[in-house]
């Protein structure tokens, strides 16, 4: 499995390009901004792109994915739990960045809170519910063992959990559903740097 990390947009935001080495087929996990760069990339890799994911429904993650899905003709997937605030992106973009925001919404194709895996050639992506930073938040897990959990888990922290839609009860329980993942896992946050579970001291974020 290869995989490209991309900063994009005002945030940072941590998009990821993932890609089967054989099939060159290929998923973007959380398409930040800037859909012609991402597309670009996409064709200058010479990947055949399936699937865009969203670990959840911030604008910050999404504000892509419509052109994107437009572009490559291909499926949007996200949990139904967070369509509210993909409703408001432009509106949330608006507030944050402090600018105009006007980009299509994309409309999901297939809702995240179905059991099957994802399959991407020869691998298969386990879909692991992590809410707590938004009730539908999403975490992917490979076999390959890579974990793109979005702003669940950070490599010095946790995501907020002062949102009204928050909380910080479910973060705590899926903090531990990652706990029990092997330390080998590498773990690739929505902002910040990678890193292995082994390298923090995931016991004490759960004090939240």
């Amino acid at each position: 499995m290869n995989l490209l990390r991309l900063s994009v947009g005002q945030l940072d935001t941590n998009c990821y390009l993932v890609w089967d080495h054989k099939s060159k087929s290929a998923l973007i996990i959380d398409p930040a901004d800037c859909p012609e760069y991402l597309a670009q990339t996409v064709l200058d890799h010479e990947l055949n792109l399936k699937y865009i994911l969203a670990t959840h429904g911030h604008f910050d993650h999404n504000l892509a994915s419509a052109g994107l899905k437009a572009i490559f003709n291909v499926s949007f997937m996200i949990s139904r739990k967070d369509i509210f605030l993909l409703k408001s992106i432009n509106r949330s973009a608006r507030f944050w960045l402090k600018k105009h925001q006007d980009v299509p919404v994309p409309v999901p194709d297939r809702y995240l809170e179905s059991p099957e895996p994802i399959i991407l050639g020869s691998e298969k992506i386990k879909i692991l519910p992590t809410p707590g930073h938004t009730p539908g938040s999403v975490s992917f897990l490979t076999t390959s063992g890579q974990l793109f959990c979005g702003d669940t888990l950070f490599a010095d922290g946790v995501g907020r959990t002062d949102f009204k839609y928050s909380s910080a009860n479910d973060l705590r329980t899926s903090l531990s559903l990652i706990l029990r993942l092997p330390a080998q896992t590498e773990v690739f946050p929505g902002h910040g740097e990678p890193f292995r579970l082994e390298k923090i001291d995931l016991n004490s974020f759960l004090k939240i």
